[in-house]
């Protein structure tokens, strides 16, 4: 596979084909922790059946460095819920974690406690793969933390990764610098696309678990328009009110994104 460091931004996107119905098969029945979260937040029920018609028109070209694929769990031991408590990290849904790269700083640790594949959402000159473990499973979403960057390009195949793992009962850490933009428009993608969330209550549960997080403007802008082609409807955050609340200087805790 080509290096991600070598490939230039403008062409970031020339690189290696999944077939969509890998990337975009839909869980057979939502996850048991889905309502409870739900619950927690007091947020409407969402929708458990994306249509992958509405992905038609995404094309999943993109730089895959995972190396090998999870295999399916045969000693119950292992199935036992374990926890993970790791710098700068949180848990967003069982075996989901989400935090910045002093989560994945003690590689050791990672591993140790029970971490099996990691989504790095940084450009190989800020985590260069040569200090990535031959213990844990990688993939990278080659982007910098600006609005312009195609972060919607690794959609489909980030969150196809993510999904191979959580799937199994097997942890899985998504990171970026801070653990607040890039990683966190990653995760609130893989809850629209395999956990049955809408983007509006994606976006909230993963900011209740971690309050920091803030998507930029383009990325916030970009998961509508993901969630708008999985969905087949008008994105849940209206991007004008997520502007105000996201340039405001003192943003309020709960804003209300939702669409007039």
């Amino acid at each position: 596979a080509t290096p991600t460091s070598e490939v230039p931004p403008e062409n970031r996107h020339l690189v290696t084909l999944q077939s969509e119905s890998e990337l975009l098969e839909p869980p057979a029945e939502p996850f048991p922790h889905e309502l409870q979260l739900e619950a927690e937040l007091q947020l409407p029920v969402a929708e458990k059946e994306p249509s992958n018609e509405a992905m038609e028109d995404i094309t999943p070209m993109l730089i895959s460095t995972a190396a090998r694929r999870p295999e399916a769990t045969t000693n119950n031991a292992e199935k036992l819920y374990k926890p993970i408590s790791l710098n700068n990290c949180d848990q967003i849904i069982p075996n989901l974690y989400l935090g910045g790269v002093q989560a994945v700083g003690d590689v050791e640790s990672v591993v140790e406690q029970g971490i099996r594949a990691v989504c790095c959402c940084c450009r190989d000159l800020e985590f260069p793969s040569s200090d990535w473990s031959k213990d844990l499973n990688y993939y990278r979403v080659d982007v910098e933390d600006m609005s312009a960057e195609p972060i919607e390009l690794f959609f489909p195949e980030a969150t196809e990764f993510i999904h191979s793992w959580v799937s199994r009962e097997q942890p899985v850490l998504v990171h970026c610098r801070a653990g607040v933009s890039r990683s966190a428009s990653v995760v609130i993608a893989y809850l629209v696309a395999y956990q049955g969330y809408n983007l509006h209550d994606a976006f909230f549960l993963v900011k209740n678990h971690r309050s920091v997080i803030t998507p930029n403007l383009g990325f916030m802008e970009k998961l509508g328009d993901f969630e708008e082609k999985m969905r087949g409807h008008e994105p849940t955050i209206e991007i004008n009110k997520y502007e105000s609340w996201y340039t405001s200087p003192e943003r309020a805790a709960v804003p209300d994104l939702k669409p007039d």
